[in-house]
């Protein structure tokens, strides 16, 4: 199965060049790696990536840990992609939403919004 084999040495390679290339503190976790991205106004952004599947995790938090927003995205084969592409297609989306979140200024109306290309859009994994 696609999904299932440990993905943590191409996954923590990435993890920990996003974490230089935008300053944000990397968090290593028996079961995954962690980048913590702090945002104003007291938001706090955590981007998971487990180390056994094809996926990852978005949440974000106000100042007190209370959960505003999160998102995850998974992949497995639909077309018969090899399980190198699917990673491939995992790090290239992991990449573009650190890079678009680091940034861009985010902001909390009824829901989380970041600005891209001067509009305010709703945050989300799909937006990337």
């Amino acid at each position: 199965m696609p999904g299932s084999a440990d993905v943590k040495p191409q996954m923590h390679g990435l993890v920990t060049r996003l974490g230089s290339i935008h300053s944000l503190e990397v968090v290593e976790l028996a079961d995954a790696s962690t980048l913590v991205l702090h945002k104003a106004p007291g938001l706090v952004f955590e981007i998971t990536v487990p180390v056994r599947v094809l996926e990852w995790f978005v949440s974000a938090k106000d100042s007190q840990g209370k959960e505003l927003w999160s998102d995850w995205a998974d992949y497995y084969s639909l077309k018969s992609e090899t399980r190198e592409e699917l990673q491939s297609e995992m790090a290239s989306d992991i990449e573009r939403f650190t890079a678009i979140l680091a940034t861009s200024e985010v902001r909390k109306t009824s829901v989380l919004e970041w600005k891209r290309d001067d509009v305010w859009c709703p945050i989300g994994l799909a937006a990337v």
